[in-house]
């Protein structure tokens, strides 16, 4: 190399920084196979670890908010609801405006503003009791997810006006369908936010999404936890599903820890 020549230094392979693209693919939906084992987990083989510090649903429990009591009515037919969905599509919200009761109780949920535990909720009507099981849709809880909808009778997808279809709302569908949930509810919450033709291609977008599944004949609603509208619908429409619905015996369910 003549003198005075500088030396050239090897280019360094370029850092993968985590952009759009990073969380467009971190967020991808489960394939079957990988849900699969997911529900094996949850469903008699295999173990779980919880997710780690800083996300743990065992944070906060000494000041946590205690579960909603069931309804004591003997003779009355008990019906297990399971939330679905993508993150802050307003499950939980949806929960409350049926129920009357938040099933966030743990400090760091209603500081974070999303649901990291299971959530339980009751509420009667048409004479059934309904009990509602309100799961996590982040995508880093979804072994939590799979605890809250084994053994579900009837499933409540929930996909947010504003959002429309998301990976969540695809990977929670294909877990529904794993654990050979039979019943199901379309709702398309926070109607208030759009306007009716954003609606409808939204309600287009969900049926696209559904069809060919047990939700392809579904009944779908148009519903708003912050105004009202919609929970009577919704309310007859669980009603319908519940009658349709084959009931599983409680003693058969998968124990709840």
């Amino acid at each position: 190399m003549p003198t005075g020549t500088p030396m050239k230094r090897p280019r360094r392979r370029p850092r993968f920084r985590r952009g759009a693209g990073w969380r467009r693919a971190s967020s991808r939906a489960l394939s079957a196979a990988v849900a699969s084992r997911v529900v094996v987990v949850f469903t008699g083989g295999g173990s779980c670890h919880r997710p780690p510090a800083g996300g743990s649903p065992r944070e906060g429990r000494d000041s946590v908010a205690p579960a909603a009591p069931i309804p004591d009515t003997p003779g009355m037919a008990r019906v297990l609801v399971g939330t679905a969905g993508h993150i802050d599509h307003g499950k939980s919200a949806l929960v409350r405006a049926l129920t009357g009761t938040d099933p966030d109780r743990l400090p760091e949920e209603k500081a974070r503003g999303i649901t990291i535990d299971l959530g339980f909720a009751h509420a009667e009507w048409d004479g059934t009791v309904f009990s509602f099981v309100d799961v996590p849709g982040h995508e880093k809880f979804v072994r939590t997810m799979v605890a809250g909808a084994a053994g579900i009778d009837v499933a409540l997808l929930v996909v947010a006006s504003d959002d429309s279809v998301m990976p969540q709302t695809r990977e929670h569908l294909a877990i529904l369908q794993l654990l050979d949930v039979r019943q199901g509810v379309l709702a398309r919450t926070k109607a208030d936010l759009v306007d009716d033709e954003t609606g409808a291609v939204v309600e287009a977008e969900i049926r696209e999404l559904v069809s060919e599944t047990f939700l392809e004949s579904a009944p779908l609603v148009a519903v708003s936890a912050q105004t009202g509208r919609g929970l009577d619908a919704l309310r007859a429409a669980l009603s319908a599903a519940a009658k349709a619905a084959v009931l599983r015996d409680p003693a058969a369910r998968p124990a709840r820890l």
